[in-house]
């Protein structure tokens, strides 16, 4: 007998669309906080509480943020193949939290350097394991119709973090001191305990998934009541399937499709388009993987190539910003913590505006156009951003007019930011649901999760 499986308080709003995709950014938002968050007291840190020599500033303060690059770009793999095999992503979201908070304690209540490096350490590996179920939770959620949109409306959010972590830190550490600035960090990390606690987690049909875990009699219920779903778990019970295949958006996609079909390799006019191809008439079965040539299928598209070296050059030219403009515009300028912070604000600023108007952009064209624009401006611009302060050129200087084209060439650079944005993330999700549409399904076999 079938025990009808009562739904908690809350269910509609915990479990709806918006107020997952509010989880996902929050989360996303603290930990880009935390991240910059140390950027402009680091200096302060390494000088007055572990009383290093100034000249050593520069290069303790490259380790400590590179430690943090080169434990994301090792973790990710890691964290993503895990958290695969964690069947509800509110878990992974959860330690991830955890990670975030042992780490921010650590860095926090540091007296030596070793400990300001293993905080974080941890602080990465919660970071990343955010930006992949989050990601992952978002492109379920929303599906590759409003991916650009939605993408570029978190990446506000994403502004948001990267923007007030230095800028709170860097008023906070002029007015208040230590330990008030590390208490912020604490309380941003608390609003994301509670929205992660309240949110409950949706599958792809709009089921509960917390309810299924915890009344296996009601999930059973749940299948029973949709016959798409019973018929997609009525095969082999020894796999499941984690490479959903996509399908038509609504009832007027044909239940045969054309026998020539679309590659998918791009964002555009609400879906993920690009160049049509037709398909060879014998049209070849159904390639089956193991979740172990994940990695090595990937890795043979040349767009998921693009993708990460646009994602690893944003990285690079964002990282360069943290362990560069603080001491930068301390030498060359004089300027102080607050004024380093509201630097940080120039950079991010256009994003956060201009964001969702580059996303819209995306979803009509498609990446390749607004990418390729964003990086071709960026060069000279970072060109230029050397020569306010140089005293021997002509026309720049370190007086107002220098401080004046310093400033301005920081605002473009985040104009040109605003359009390079969640490009490879978009291109990563359509080339995924790209491989999927032409048959190529990744199994994950039941006895290894």
């Amino acid at each position: 007998m079938i025990t009808k499986f009562k739904k908690p308080v809350g269910y509609k709003w915990r479990s709806s669309k918006v107020f997952i995709l509010s989880t996902v950014t929050i989360a996303i938002f603290s930990e880009n906080f935390l991240y910059s968050f140390i950027v402009p007291i680091l200096p302060v840190m390494i000088e007055d509480r572990l009383k290093f020599d100034p000249s050593q500033t520069q290069r303790i303060t490259y380790q400590v943020l590179t430690v943090h690059a080169l434990t994301s770009v090792i973790s990710g793999p890691i964290v993503g193949y895990i958290a695969d095999k964690v069947p509800s992503r509110k878990v992974s979201l959860m330690f991830s939290l955890g990670a975030e908070v042992i780490g921010t304690v650590v860095v926090a209540t540091c007296i030596s350097l070793p400990l300001i490096i293993l905080g974080r350490i941890i602080q990465a590996i919660g970071g990343v394991a955010v930006w992949v179920v989050g990601s992952a939770t978002v492109a379920d959620t929303v599906g590759t119709q409003h991916l650009g949109t939605t993408l570029s409306m978190i990446s506000v959010f994403f502004a948001a973090g990267v923007l007030l972590g230095p800028m709170v830190a860097g008023i906070l550490m002029h007015l208040f001191g230590y330990w008030v600035t590390w208490a912020t960090a604490i309380v941003v990390l608390v609003v994301d305990i509670f929205m992660r606690l309240v949110m409950i987690e949706s599958s792809g049909d709009g089921k509960e998934v917390d309810a299924k875990d915890k009344n296996p009699e009601a999930a059973n219920e749940d299948i029973s009541d949709s016959t798409a779903n019973s018929d997609a778990r009525s095969g082999d019970a020894d796999m499941a399937v984690v490479m959903p295949v996509p399908i038509g958006d609504d009832e007027n996609t044909a239940l045969l499709q054309n026998e020539h079909s679309t590659t998918y390799d791009s964002v555009k006019n609400g879906h993920c388009d690009g160049n049509q191809s037709p398909a060879p008439e014998n049209q070849k079965p159904e390639e089956k993987y193991p979740a172990s040539h994940f990695y090595s299928v990937m890795f043979r598209q040349s767009r998921v190539i693009a993708a990460l070296i646009i994602q690893m050059s944003n990285s690079i030219i964002l990282v360069s910003f943290d362990t560069t403009l603080p001491l930068h515009v301390k030498r060359v300028f004089g300027w102080n913590t607050l004024n380093a912070g509201l630097m940080f604000g120039l950079l991010q600023l256009p994003l956060m505006i201009f964001g969702p108007v580059a996303g819209r952009l995306k979803d009509k064209i498609g990446v390749c156009y607004p990418a390729g624009f964003g990086f071709l401006t960026l060069a000279p611009l970072l060109w230029l951003l050397g020569f306010p302060g140089e005293d021997g050129t002509s026309w720049f200087g370190s007086g107002e007019r220098g401080k004046t084209a310093y400033m301005v060439t920081i605002v473009c650079i985040g104009l040109a930011r605003a359009v390079t944005a969640g490009s490879a993330t978009i291109e990563l999700t359509c080339k995924f649901s790209s491989l999927s549409s032409h048959g190529r399904t990744f199994l994950l076999m039941q006895s290894d999760v």
